[in-house]
């Protein structure tokens, strides 16, 4: 199976975005890992980045999936996913997740400010909404059909973990696969995130 194909199965329906480079690394990695992704030959070669594992083979991949147009790419945020990501990221400390000059900021950087410590922001690209197209829709169908794409684990993994909030799904990997977590800036806040604040 060949990487993009598990990103085009995690992706679904058109009518179903995911919002955020952040979520969509998170994605992709557990459905490497979780799902029939495992399979995938080459890997998405993850590794220890700033906000836990990152695959710069999925960047790539997503670029040449634009370009093909079987994804669409764009700034326009779906406010009923947006919303619940934006109001669990403003919970962190703002001095983990502001995005300024090397795309990290501190709350320090403007004390007097009181928006600067709200600011939702936990990578520069999580306002970013990835929309598999109806020609993306048609590959899928093809592949499955032709059996070389089994689409329902990575499906699944969707299923389980699309719905989390951002902060509850980093946790989660987090929580899972630590080796992945060494590089991270955002680790301790992360970690330290429970659902009663």
């Amino acid at each position: 199976m060949d990487r993009r194909d598990v990103v085009l199965a995690l992706l679904g329906e058109p009518a179903t975005p995911i919002v955020g480079t952040t979520r969509l690394q998170k994605l992709v990695f557990l459905a490497e890992k979780e799902g029939d992704g495992k399979d995938v030959e080459p890997g998405f070669d993850f590794e220890a980045y700033r906000f836990g594992p990152y695959s710069y083979s999925l960047t790539d991949d997503m670029e040449m999936l634009v370009a093909l147009q079987y994804v669409e790419k764009s700034d326009e945020q779906a406010p009923e996913i947006a919303s619940s990501d934006i109001a669990n990221i403003e919970s962190l400390d703002a001095d983990e997740l502001l995005g300024s000059g090397s795309q990290m900021g501190s709350q320090d950087d403007n004390p007097e400010d009181p928006e600067a410590e709200r600011q939702p922001v936990a990578t520069q690209d999580d306002s970013v909404t990835y929309r598999i197209t109806e020609k993306g829709v048609k590959y899928v169908q093809e592949r499955i059909v032709a059996g070389d794409l089994n689409a329902e684990p990575i499906r699944q993994v969707r299923k389980r973990h699309g719905s989390r909030p951002l902060i509850d799904l980093l946790q989660y990997v987090y929580l899972r696969y630590p080796q992945y977590t060494t590089q991270s800036e955002i680790r301790d806040r992360v970690m330290g995130h429970n659902d009663g604040g």
